[in-house]
């Protein structure tokens, strides 16, 4: 845990100085009572009271040094100031969105992908149930949305950039998942390949060259993974020829999910670290 996520409603007290220095007003504080919190902080961090520690307020921003005013074992208190909180981090990569579209697979497969994927700063996850999905995934417990948000804070608590929680959406069928992609125009959309030709790296100044164009807020980038069984043929040119997503190669073996799915982000994010401080 990198930065410890708070929740907007944790912000309970605020506090004005009576003093007038401007930079001594607003002073807000934060009350964490939630077991699995407290667990981690005390295990791991063993902090004292005026320590100062990170803090990620979903949705706002972050705290560089938010100090410790009280803990005692039940819950712990942190303070700062409002005008502490910087919002001006990428909250995804590039500053655009970054969608990931996967195939459904197991449940602890789906486990680590909500968590390490968000941590790598994807903003929206789209669940697709394809020809060669297990069924069942369908009524898994980690499709609740208690359960996926779970892993999703976790996600942004490892990371140190990101602190918007990111979208999840479900599909019955890759027909179904076109309508959110067929009308995309400032995107690039990309779909993971065993036949494709061309890896990240080789695509890399056709993706900077449409980077430049392309500064609308707006825009996103897209990155299609295949479920266990890999998608089908009449899938996968399904993708590539109606939504015109590109395919690219990121392995000459084959990858679980998981494994796929993170090569392919940090694959990726390193095409943009070649020309360009991130």
């Amino acid at each position: 845990m990198n930065q410890i996520l708070i929740w907007p409603h944790e912000i309970e007290i605020e506090i004005e100085s009576e003093s007038e220095s401007e930079s001594e007003r607003a002073l807000n504080q934060v009350v964490i009572r939630d077991s699995e919190r407290l667990a981690h902080i005390d295990q791991y961090l063993k902090p004292s009271i005026g320590d100062t520690l990170r803090l990620a307020i979903l949705g706002e921003g972050r705290v560089a040094a938010a100090k410790i005013v009280e803990y005692d074992g039940e819950k712990i208190i942190f303070e700062f100031r409002r005008d502490e909180v910087d919002d001006s981090l990428p909250s995804t990569i590039f500053g655009r969105n970054l969608h990931l579209i996967v195939g459904l697979s197991r449940p602890p497969t789906l486990k680590k992908i909500f968590e390490h994927a968000t941590t790598m700063g994807v903003s929206a996850f789209h669940l697709l149930s394809t020809s060669l999905t297990e069924k069942s995934y369908l009524t898994s417990k980690i499709l609740n949305k208690d359960e996926f948000t779970r892993h999703l804070c976790l996600g942004l608590s490892q990371s140190s950039l990101y602190y918007n929680l990111p979208t999840v959406e479900i599909y019955k069928n890759v027909r179904d998942l076109s309508r959110n992609f067929r009308e995309r125009k400032s995107t690039e959309k990309f779909i993971l390949s065993a036949d494709a030709s061309e890896s990240f790296l080789q695509l890399q100044l056709q993706l900077q060259l449409q980077l430049q164009r392309q500064t609308q807020i707006s825009s996103a980038l897209v990155i299609a993974v295949g479920p266990e069984r890999g998608f089908t043929g009449e899938e996968e040119n399904f993708f590539i020829q109606e939504l015109e997503f590109t395919p690219v190669k990121i392995s000459n073996s084959i990858l679980r999910v998981e494994h796929a799915t993170f090569h392919a982000l940090a694959q990726l994010e390193m095409t943009t670290m070649i020309d360009n401080s991130y």
